[in-house]
């Protein structure tokens, strides 16, 4: 998913451009088992009446889990519904199979992508209640929040 467009089955990568390096992109598109985003390890839960869901495990309990299926879409599976809950330890992106070329180019636009499209602006929020918002983007040496006055 880049900028909201895209599968929702694999991390968002409007910023990784600001969050990895030219070299960590390239290792993961090419080795991508050997660091798996936190949240995308594939799970199979194998239910107990003999099926079984492969996914996103995004939320574990003792009595229940939160799977994320491979079209996106959320199952809550309480405890009487799976016997058990395999991790795989691979991603499920392949990895990428490019020219050098492609590859390259295909590292270049990732590594631009840094959360904001070009030509936005940052929404500033307003000032309130006397704290200037200049001045939390731009503080004085010393100044904190609560130091020379209250939270608001």
């Amino acid at each position: 998913m880049v900028y909201g467009s895209g599968s929702p089955i694999g991390p968002d990568l409007s910023n990784v451009g600001s969050e990895m390096t030219v070299d960590e992109i390239k290792e993961a598109l090419l080795k991508p088992d050997a660091e798996i985003t936190p949240g995308y390890g594939l799970v199979t839960v194998h239910l107990r009446d003999e099926g079984m869901l492969r996914g996103f495990a995004r939320n574990r309990g003792d009595f229940d889990v939160e799977l994320q299926d491979l079209e996106g879409n959320f199952r809550l599976l309480h405890e009487g519904e799976f016997s058990s809950v395999t991790e795989e330890k691979r991603s499920l992106m392949p990895p990428v199979d490019a020219s050098p070329q492609k590859l390259t180019d295909l590292i270049a636009y990732l590594s631009q992508l840094t959360g904001v499209k070009p030509g936005m602006v940052p929404a500033v929020p307003p000032a309130s209640d006397g704290i200037e918002f200049s001045r939390l983007l731009h503080p004085h040496p010393g100044d904190w929040l609560t130091y020379n006055g209250d939270l608001n």
